[in-house]
């Protein structure tokens, strides 16, 4: 007898029954402290913007640089990342997801990307902030991105029931840094750099600071609210500090990504996992402590398990790798048993590959 047309494959049957085993028919969640809550009662609001930058966390594969935390950092990865919402897990709460990035939608394709991600909605300056900026500029920066952001929550909140999943990014720190002149003085890096690396530094630093201004009025206008929040933010990629890392050279900032060290400081980047008043008062979670260092495919688990959900099928699958190896890389950087190595023992090699075709089969393959 022929065999059957396309046939799954062992491996594909393992992954299948490793799924259906799983359950995911309960959709009702529960707080840290084991109190029932409903998932209509929640807004999580995304925001990629920690040292200010713009690359959509799933595509981040030019390895662009920014400051590091060794203790609450994630690294980004070239292939081994996932879509930011999973999808059974969104129509099963029934979420509204949207979000905005105040530049051009051609821009890594997002125009066609980003729905593909589970986004619905998504405002760019081609749909939405081209009404805020001169004729023939391409970004709206901060003094519009929040401020507007603000108004658009404060108005769907009013107007709608359904919880909300907001993915949202700033534009405004992302470089290159003008390295001829600064633009808003010099005060802000005084070190025994050369001219061009001050520029640059002093051009990047006040945009900084100017960002993380309008981010402090955000979070104070979210804790106002009587809706609960989680908001995640993160950097998605490093700042660009001159062609070929030039400024980081100059600040004896290795890069090379043989070592421990030059792997860090290229690749991770800062996270913080933030809750209202309203979220803190309704899951008895205050939000504080120390994050662990993991990819950025698994920061979506990392908020689950904060917030005490227990996710899809998939996400508990993928919870189950993050806690073995909470940070995969392309590269063959891995962190086994605490220790950031890249030679990972056979036995993580094989959980490695698990995980891409399990993955690989949630988007292809499972419904």
């Amino acid at each position: 007898m022929p065999p059957a047309a396309n046939p799954e494959s062992d491996s594909q049957h393992k992954l299948r029954q490793e799924i259906n085993s799983r359950s995911c028919k309960d959709h009702t969640v529960k707080s840290v402290q084991d109190s029932t809550v409903s998932r209509d009662q929640f807004a999580i609001v995304l925001d990629s913007l920690i040292s200010l930058n713009s690359r959509s966390s799933q595509v981040s594969y030019h390895g662009d640089q920014c400051s590091h935390s060794a203790d609450h950092c994630i690294f980004q990865n070239r292939s081994l990342g996932c879509s930011c919402i999973d999808h059974t897990q969104k129509c099963s709460a029934r979420y509204t997801a949207n979000g905005s990035h105040p530049c051009r939608d051609w821009f890594y394709d997002r125009k066609h990307v980003n729905p593909n991600l589970g986004l619905d909605d998504y405002l760019f300056t081609d749909n939405y902030y081209y009404q805020f900026i001169e004729e023939g500029e391409d970004v709206a920066y901060d003094e519009v991105f929040f401020p507007d952001l603000q108004q658009r929550l404060t108005e769907y909140f009013n107007t709608n029931d359904a919880p909300l999943f907001s993915f949202n990014v700033t534009y405004q720190g992302h470089g290159p840094y003008n390295m001829e002149r600064t633009y808003w003085g010099d005060s802000y890096c005084t070190g025994d750099y050369s001219q061009s690396t001050l520029n640059a530094l002093n051009n990047y630093f006040y945009l900084v600071q100017d960002s993380s201004a309008y981010m402090k009025s955000f979070t104070q206008y979210l804790d106002s609210l009587d809706e609960p929040v989680v908001l995640l933010l993160y950097g998605d990629h490093k700042p660009w500090m001159g062609n070929h890392g030039v400024i980081y050279e100059g600040m004896g900032i290795s890069l090379d990504t043989t070592t421990e060290e030059g792997f860090r400081n290229y690749y991770s980047t800062w996270y913080m996992i933030w809750g209202n008043q309203a979220a803190k008062d309704l899951l008895g979670q205050d939000f504080q402590g120390q994050g662990p260092d993991l990819s950025p495919c698994f920061l979506m688990n990392e908020v689950f398990e904060l917030i005490g959900w227990e996710g899809s099928a998939y996400m508990q699958a993928q919870r189950e790798t993050a806690h073995t190896l909470p940070v995969l890389h392309t590269t063959g950087w891995a962190e086994e048993n605490g220790v950031l190595t890249p030679t990972p023992s056979p036995a993580a090699q094989a959980r490695m590959e698990e995980f891409q075709n399990l993955s690989t089969y949630d988007r292809t393959r499972f419904e």
